[in-house]
């Protein structure tokens, strides 16, 4: 008689567009079946992916913290446990992560909990609360893991967790999706076409709308391109923002006033990031702060050159030269030397992809870092 499957808790603040919620969904979708039965907490609200999920099977449940230290949203945290038969949490993120100790209290290490930091805040400061609480509620059992060297080496600085803890478990994205799936010439001219493109070459920034991504930095970074010789061309380059936030009528201002509106679109969330890839000749990203982002690994996958500031995780992906272009962050200067380079010399462009393509399917793929996670949930449960 088989053993039923293990139930697991993805505890977040919201189901929205981002690296923990995405990595979170791969998981589930990976792993879903004999072995393993997932539920999603979401802390905060639902976000735009709860019904997606929901969709596909799987339960929602919503907390609705309260501001300020909410110790019901504790409370109910461990009612949801006890009434899905939760075995093993993972918490993304730290808020998640304290309430999930909160939830078990001082005295019960069990359900034990995984604690991925996916990427730290701007500027990242050492917070002394954090390291009385994970002293005292963090348990023995537990695991903590982080997406890049740098996000482990900023747990053990500001948040007080010993290095001997903290396993590295990098990002990885679907193979299949964004390296096998390609797009005909005549469905890349209708994609071109349905975005009111002719011949522009395409710089493709996909990003939730958010100050930390520093959008205006590739704004300005454009109307410096245009007097370069890749912006003198008779096709012009283009760059196209592909996510929504918070930051969208401050961009849709900044875009205005440096008249580039002909030059800069917003194209509002995208669930065809796999395709927009296709049609771009460079991938930006230009973050004050980051793990390491989906977005370069997924441009990596497709073969796109990537130009992005020297941030976080990210030159532990990128050897600028190699198989990308670093600047450092806030200098649009720089970043539009780099989209130039990129684009007046296509042997370096095409070099750079090609390093960066090998290495993702070295180090990057979704099946590795699946294939990881599903051990330490393993050791976790002492199996």
């Amino acid at each position: 008689m088989k053993d039923a499957p293990v139930t697991v808790c993805q505890l977040l603040h919201t189901l929205n567009v981002g690296g923990a919620e995405i990595l979170a969904s791969r998981l589930v979708s990976r792993l879903s079946g004999e072995k393993w039965r997932f539920v999603f907490f979401c802390l905060d609200a639902e976000g735009v992916r709860a019904q997606e999920m929901r969709d596909a099977g799987f339960q929602v449940e919503v907390l609705g913290r309260r501001p300020g230290f909410d110790t019901q949203c504790m409370r109910d945290l461990a009612k949801l446990w006890r009434k899905h038969g939760v075995q093993l949490v993972h918490a993304h993120q730290y808020t998640p992560y304290f309430y999930a100790m909160g939830a078990r209290g001082f005295f019960r290490k069990t359900p034990p909990i995984l604690f991925t930091e996916h990427g730290r805040f701007f500027p990242d400061l050492p917070n002394w609360k954090h390291k009385i609480f994970n002293r005292i509620l963090s348990g023995s059992r537990d695991g903590i893991s982080a997406v890049s060297r740098s996000v482990g080496d900023a747990l053990v600085k500001n948040e007080g967790i010993p290095a001997s803890r903290i396993e590295v478990v990098l990002n990885g994205i679907d193979e299949r999706r964004f390296a096998e799936k390609r797009l005909a010439d005549a469905e890349k001219t209708a994609l071109r076409a349905s975005l009111g493109l002719t011949n522009e070459r395409v710089i493709l920034f996909t990003a939730r709308l958010d100050p930390i991504k520093d959008h205006p930095a590739a704004i300005h970074a454009m109307k410096i391109l245009l007097e370069m010789p890749a912006g003198q061309s008779a096709q012009k380059p283009v760059l196209l923002l592909a996510g929504g936030g918070p930051e969208r009528s401050n961009l849709e201002q900044c875009i205005s006033e440096n008249g580039l509106e002909k030059h800069v679109r917003l194209l509002g969330e995208r669930s065809d990031v796999a395709e927009l890839l296709q049609i771009a000749e460079i991938f930006l990203l230009t973050s004050k702060s980051e793990g390491i982002p989906l977005t370069i690994l997924e441009a990596f996958a497709s073969g796109v050159p990537v130009a992005a500031t020297n941030v976080g995780g990210i030159p532990e992906v990128i050897e600028s030269g190699k198989n990308g272009l670093l600047a450092p962050s806030g200098d649009s200067g720089k970043i539009a030397e780099h989209l130039n380079r990129l684009l007046t010399e296509p042997e370096f462009a095409s070099s750079i992809s090609q390093n960066a393509q090998e290495r993702f399917f070295r180090e990057f793929t979704e099946t590795k870092m699946v294939g990881e996670y599903e051990k330490i949930f393993l050791r976790l449960l002492g199996k």
